[in-house]
């Protein structure tokens, strides 16, 4: 029984990481934050888009209001199946202003939130198999 058990877990944990995600968003910073989230989580990051089998976009939209006490910008993380073009998982949704604490970027203050709190469920949505 043991010896059928290692060939098992060493063919699953193969199958598991070995897809490939290409990270797609408007700030480098916030893009290489959850390049390394996901590199940390034991997946393979692709530098072109075609030749990944998974989209991670980083969607941000809002505007600056000085006055305004609500949260102003809100984004979150979508993946996409890269042969397919169907959404795969979604992220919540996290608001934020531009503060000193944050360097004036919401955008890196929201990612860096969601990648820590959520991608790695989200990424565990995108098992395949390889031929």
């Amino acid at each position: 029984m043991k010896n059928l058990l290692i060939p098992l877990f060493l063919f699953y944990s193969f199958m598991s990481y070995a897809q490939s995600f290409f990270v797609s968003g408007k700030d480098t910073r916030s893009n290489e934050h959850v390049e390394q989230k996901i590199k940390f989580e034991g997946y393979k990051i692709a530098v072109d888009s075609l030749k990944s089998d998974y989209t991670v976009q980083l969607l941000i939209d809002g505007e600056y209001n000085v006055v305004s006490f609500k949260r102003s910008y809100q984004g979150y993380i979508r993946i996409i199946n890269s042969n397919t073009g169907l959404e795969v998982g979604r992220t919540k949704i996290i608001k934020r202003n531009p503060a000193v604490f944050n360097g004036y970027n919401a955008s890196y203050d929201i990612f860096s939130i969601i990648s820590k709190r959520y991608l790695a469920q989200e990424l565990k949505k995108c098992i395949t198999i390889h031929s």
